[in-house]
């Protein structure tokens, strides 16, 4: 209809992801035409848009004491406030609980350091909310640490053993010579998910919970002994939260290449070390309801 261009009118036009394409036209009775168009962010959605940028809350992954991780987002983002929950993951226990936490603010008590673990950290903002870990002090310790928690606890069967076993070869690998890299973002993010994935396990044996494998939510390395000739194979999963055995949902089947399968087996190979990219799928997949496995393979596939 008619605008008086002196009355502020807007128009909400959602945009999504990537590249937009909005076609404007104009009509004037003679006189000239004007028009002004303004993008404003959807202030409920700021966490979400802060996620979006950085692939987290978190300006490092791991970190030392008199060091701990700050939050970071992007400062068109000023006036983004979160609440915080930090809980130790190795033992379920909260730690502390801060509101009013703004960009780059540090990750730390009022009363004293963070001891060396691995902890949980919840952020909150509106309705929003987003959990990510951390680890305070040398990862290859809590490594190890872990490592024999598991080794203490009683492993109820082979297949469970199967997929602990995969995780800890993960993480050997990880923290080999040729691929440490502490002070890389993508090397943290990987470490770090690999000891949360082996926190998880040690807890849920350690409290007589059998089933640590099956139906969970998340991403995950399996492995599983091949009936062909009795070798151990290994494979990538995700599942969505809403996940239901008695349930099917949708599985999306993501190939090796031949060229990332060239000179390693599956769990060493370049495919699996692309933890970020599968980050990434994980979180189209959770959104849409849908599931994710990365087959394995004996050697490399061609065509």
């Amino acid at each position: 209809g008619t605008h008086d261009r002196a009355v502020d009118f807007y128009i909400p036009v959602p945009l999504e992801k990537g590249e937009n394409i909005i076609i404007i036209k104009t009509l004037s009775n003679g006189a000239p035409s004007a028009l002004q168009i303004t993008a404003m962010p959807d202030l409920g959605t700021e966490l979400q848009t802060a996620l979006d940028a950085n692939n987290g809350l978190l300006s490092e992954k791991i970190a030392r004491q008199n060091e701990p991780p700050r939050l970071k987002w992007p400062s068109a983002l000023s006036r983004l406030c979160v609440t915080i929950d930090v809980v130790d993951a190795m033992d379920e226990k909260p730690v502390f609980t801060k509101m009013n936490m703004r960009n780059g603010y540090a990750i730390r008590n009022t009363t004293s350091n963070l001891a060396d673990g691995l902890y949980r950290i919840t952020c909150k903002a509106a309705q929003e909310s987003f959990e990510e870990y951390f680890v305070i002090g040398r990862p290859r310790a809590l490594f190890e640490r872990i490592k024999k928690r598991i080794n203490e606890a009683d492993i109820p069967n082979d297949d469970i053993k199967l997929n602990v076993d995969a995780q800890l070869k993960r993480g050997e690998i990880l923290f080999a010579q040729a691929n440490y890299d502490p002070d890389g973002n993508e090397w943290q993010e990987k470490t770090v998910y690999t000891l949360t994935s082996l926190a998880s396990m040690a807890n849920t044996l350690k409290n007589n919970h059998q089933d640590i494998s099956q139906s969970i939510p998340g991403m995950h390395i399996r492995g599983f002994v091949s009936n062909i000739d009795k070798s151990i194979q290994h494979y990538r999963l995700f599942a969505p939260s809403g996940y239901n055995p008695d349930q099917g949902i949708p599985l999306l089947i993501i190939m090796p290449t031949p060229f990332a399968a060239k000179e390693n087996p599956f769990i060493a190979s370049p495919f699996v070390a692309a933890h970020q990219n599968a980050v990434l799928i994980g979180r189209i997949a959770e959104k849409h309801g849908f599931a994710v496995l990365w087959p394995g393979y004996r050697s490399a596939p061609m065509g």
